[in-house]
């Protein structure tokens, strides 16, 4: 089965915890540590809307879980539409297309598990036929969604600790657009998640 996990940065949120750089460390340790058994028994490709920086770090922390697999980070670029309102002002953009797509697929089809990063990249717009970069943010919820359904994959899994309305919005999209699976849930139930048995599983008919 074909999977696009999405890492669901709310996951690193630290609270009160004194040593950040440690807390984090951990928590990207085991968000790899989840990821384990769905890379060993299906075509993974995983997204995060991680900074550079937590990005390399979960990386190495994969790397370290999965020292046989060929992995490759991707920082991806996202188009948003130019009347779009948010474009000019400090709201997240609804994602139009992915720039590094092929790019990404290809990985896919090589057997690459592919990591895109959407924290690292930035968005554009497409005026008269050429690119410009625009400041601001994508919604990284509907932007993974709507990667999962330009990967064709089987299975939209958003893996989280915080189970918010917008994450549900996005898992519904795919399902609806796509007629497949999405499942949201703990990061410590992946495996479970992805058979049915644990987390909350959204369907087009249901």
């Amino acid at each position: 089965m074909r999977i696009l996990a999405s890492l669901d940065t709310n996951a690193l949120a630290l609270g009160s915890e004194a040593n950040v750089a440690v807390s984090r460390e951990r928590k990207l340790a085991q968000m790899a540590n989840a990821l384990v058994a769905l890379a060993e028994e299906h075509e993974l490709a995983i997204t995060h809307a991680l900074d550079m920086q937590l990005t390399r770090a979960f990386e190495l922390a994969l790397r370290n879980e999965l020292p046989d697999r060929n992995l490759a980070t991707v920082f991806a670029d996202v188009v948003v539409d130019r009347r779009d309102p948010a474009t000019d002002r400090a709201m997240a953009s609804e994602p139009q297309a992915i720039v590094e797509l092929p790019s990404l697929r290809a990985l896919l089809d090589a057997g690459v598990l592919p990591i895109c990063a959407f924290g690292g990249g930035g968005r554009l717009v497409i005026d008269s036929g050429v690119m410009r970069r625009v400041e601001g943010a994508v919604d990284a919820n509907l932007t993974a969604a709507l990667l999962a359904r330009r990967l064709d994959a089987d299975l939209f899994l958003i893996l989280t600790e915080e189970e918010a309305a917008p994450i549900f919005e996005a898992a519904r999209s795919f399902a609806d657009a796509t007629g497949c699976r999405s499942a949201v849930g703990d990061f410590a139930n992946a495996a479970e998640i992805v058979c049915g048995q644990a987390g909350a599983q959204i369907s087009r008919d249901g």
